[in-house]
């Protein structure tokens, strides 16, 4: 698949983008989905109960936000729930070379909505500060943790120092491992000196 042809999953857009942004852009913008034999297509204009409808996606964005503005205990079951079973908003989304301007979509007026890079960049530093520390301390014991021990441990050190990822919501362990410790920062780690 070329890389123009990439799917770009709602799902994993929330690890970048705020919810507000997501939904308009689900409401503006032709959103697709998958058919019952895995064709894409748009999605349509039911209600919430089609399951291939642009007011599913929607109303799944909305139960998100919700869980954003009143976080309960049992939003850790929540994300591993979603590492188990998926989320229905993996199958909404668009290709890459169709991807709406998010960037430019501002739903509001609010000079919040979109953090800046240099935060967002901030938090995977300290995620990468805090796995190093764990996987120093661990060596000096004979250990080596596994890249997803090593993200257990910095998610929940950053949710005990309050540091929260772009959209200022404690961040799970896949998205720490996908968004600041897999790939070339763990392929150094491996590495010898």
């Amino acid at each position: 698949m070329s890389e123009e042809n990439e799917w770009i999953s709602i799902e994993r857009l929330l690890d970048t983008y705020p919810i507000p942004v997501l939904a308009l852009a689900v409401e503006k913008f032709d959103v697709q989905t998958y058919s019952e034999t895995g064709q894409r297509i748009l999605a349509s204009n039911g209600d919430a109960t089609d399951t291939k409808s642009k007011a599913f996606a929607l109303s799944h964005l909305a139960r998100r936000y919700s869980m954003l503005q009143d976080p309960g205990p049992d939003d850790d079951l929540f994300d591993q729930r979603l590492e188990i079973e998926g989320s229905p908003l993996d199958s909404f989304g668009w290709l890459k070379a169709e991807l709406p301007k998010l960037n430019s979509i501002n739903p509001h007026h609010s000079p919040t909505t979109t953090e800046s890079p240099s935060n967002s960049h901030d938090w995977k530093t300290q995620a990468q500060e805090i796995a190093q520390v764990f996987i120093d301390r661990n060596k000096e014991k004979d250990l080596h943790p596994s890249l997803d021990d090593t993200a257990d441990h910095v998610a929940k050190e950053l949710r005990k120092l309050k540091i929260y990822g772009t959209q200022k919501k404690p961040m799970s362990s896949s998205s720490v491992k996908r968004q600041a410790l897999q790939g070339e920062w763990w392929g150094k780690r491996n590495s010898p000196k």
